[in-house]
Parts: C-alpha cells; structure tokens; sequence
C-alpha cells in the first residue's frame, strides 16, 4: 500500500501591494510558498467569501511546467470590491480523479 501523500503550505506572500501595507488587500497579487512533491502536480485553490457568500474560486499550479505563473490576484467578476475571508488549500488529483487535500490554511483580505 503507498505511503501517504504529504505536502504543506504557507502564507500568503505579497506580489503586489498596491497600498504598501504589507498585507492582502483587495487587487493585490498573491503566491504561497509550496512544499510538496512536484510529481503530485499540486495545486493551491483559493475560495473567498463575503458575508458567507463565495466571490472568488481560482486553482494555480504550483509545479514546473504549469503554464503560468503562481500568482492570484485578488478580485473578479462576482469580487468587486472589499474584505474578504480566504481559505487556501493545497490539493492535487488522485488517480481515481478525486481532489485530495494535503494542507489548508485561513487568510483575511482587506478591503
């Protein structure tokens, strides 16, 4: 029987900061810090809410031939404006196609 899989996550870190206050605001670009088995294609998925209501859903790979960068941006098309509460997981698919959860972790983002 295979071990099982590990991985953690930490963060977020600042990309950009548009206000300079050093935390997540609203606009401001992300990444987090991975420590997993790239072979495990893992991913970080952010989902943020408002008031409870989810705003914002986006994945990003963070192994080597993801096509793109490991970056979010906070905002979108239902997230125009304001705080939110952010949950971060670590996650990669299994081989029965089922997403699997190594870590998670809670951030704020400020208005």
């Amino acid at each position: 029987m295979p071990g099982k899989k590990t991985g953690t996550l930490s963060g977020p870190t600042m990309v950009t900061d548009n206000n300079g206050n050093g935390t997540p605001n609203f606009g401001d670009q992300i990444t987090f810090t991975v420590d997993a088995d790239w072979q495990l294609y893992p991913s970080v998925l952010i989902e943020a809410r408002q008031n409870g209501e989810p705003v914002y859903r986006q994945a990003v790979g963070f192994y080597p031939t993801y096509p793109g960068d490991p970056f979010f941006t906070l905002g979108g098309a239902h997230w125009t404006s304001g705080a939110a509460d952010c949950t971060a997981s670590l996650v990669y698919t299994d081989k029965q196609g089922r997403v699997e959860t190594l870590d998670s972790l809670v951030f704020s983002v400020d208005a």
